[in-house]
């Protein structure tokens, strides 16, 4: 389920733009959509600094980063790019952003709770 946003943000994103006849400066430019999967350890302090007001430090980001990439990811399925590309740009940057969030917050809930000599090496 973690790489469905990643998928759907990379070639999924592009081979729709190329079936609706979006010029390819217009795709090359959405591939950056990517580019937050790279970034992330920008903000993954700050998301484990900050604990939110419901159900604790992981669960609440957790919880927060599934709801908003299922509202996003549904919000892309009703954006014509034709009419609204930039439109589907920001909500591709805000699935692209959401889905490594939830990657690094995974992550450290996965190393609060396990063991040492459970944690994959």
């Amino acid at each position: 389920m973690s790489g469905l946003p990643l998928a759907l943000t990379a070639s999924t994103l592009q081979a729709w733009l190329t079936v609706e006849n979006i010029d390819i400066k217009t795709i090359g430019f959405f591939s950056l959509v990517g580019q937050a999967y790279v970034l992330k350890f920008l903000w993954s302090p700050l998301m484990d600094h900050y604990t939110l007001p419901w159900l604790g430090r992981r669960r609440g980001w957790l919880l927060t980063t599934q709801i908003l990439l299922i509202i996003s990811i549904a919000t892309m399925g009703f954006i014509d790019p034709k009419e609204h590309l930039w439109w589907l740009a920001a909500v591709a940057v805000l699935v692209a952003f959401c889905s490594p969030s939830q990657d690094i917050v995974f992550d450290a809930y996965k190393t609060d709770l396990l063991l040492t000599e459970e944690r994959g090496r």
